[in-house]
């Protein structure tokens, strides 16, 4: 399994039936559950064609998709969730971080979101390069500035993952350097809320997105009854 990248990748991901609780106009919502799987795979995809990557892994409690589409994913299932930093610090001792820390080739890990609608392959490349440069552990803030979308393991003393309200200033206080990219980078740029999914349409990559709300609407259509379907839960693009 995997490529011939210096680096390793670990997406945490929640069950899609719980997560994107912000979208959600009830407690079960078939277009944004389907919204969840697709950006999930898109982002998954994305880094397995990043050549620095040698393999991706995924920590997640959803059971319902194998993440099977490359040879470079592999799946470490969680029982009994207990959070974002469990599940990344599960993901990071799975792939040898901290027994490797000190040694001469220690690993190096992306901690990455699986909610990034319009991120690229480049900008993932880019950004392992930049923090190569720097030669620590670094952290991206997403858009806000406020939040963390992504986290490198470089080198250095072990560190704990700090997801959660304020995690961007919360990083920064326990060593890792801000990685310095533009708000309209992908990697900084997830989808949490109807207010991003508006800006995100008046983008420039506004084609990209419609796409994947579209193909979410129509899954979630194909697999409601015609009496179950509710137009309030399945046209997402009209929310925005």
């Amino acid at each position: 399994m995997g490529g011939g990248g210096s680096w390793r990748a670990v997406v945490p991901l929640r069950a899609f039936e719980q997560g994107k609780t912000r979208l959600r106009s009830s407690g079960h919502d078939p277009a944004v559950t389907e919204l969840a799987r697709l950006l999930a795979l898109r982002t998954i995809a994305v880094l397995e064609s990043v050549p620095e990557i040698s393999s991706v892994l995924v920590v997640t409690d959803e059971t319902g998709e194998s993440f099977a589409a490359s040879t470079k994913t592999s799946v470490l299932r969680e029982s009994r969730p207990a959070g974002l930093n469990t599940a990344v610090e599960r993901g990071l001792l799975e792939l040898g971080y901290g027994a490797r820390r000190a040694s001469a080739d220690p690993v190096r890990i992306l901690v990455l979101h699986a909610d990034l609608p319009l991120v690229e392959r480049g900008e993932v490349s880019d950004a392992l390069l930049a923090v190569e440069e720097l030669g620590a552990d670094a952290f991206v803030a997403d858009e806000s500035g406020a939040g963390t979308t992504a986290l490198a393991f470089f080198g250095g003393a072990f560190r704990a993952p700090r997801f959660g309200p304020g995690s961007a200033l919360l990083h920064r206080l326990h060593g890792f350097a801000s990685l310095d990219l533009p708000r309209e980078h992908g990697m900084r740029r997830d989808l949490d809320t109807w207010e991003q999914v508006s800006t995100y349409l008046r983008s420039p990559q506004q084609a990209a997105v419609g796409e994947l709300l579209a193909r979410a609407e129509r899954s979630a259509l194909a697999h409601e009854t015609r009496s179950e379907a509710s137009p309030a839960h399945l046209e997402l693009s009209s929310r925005s």
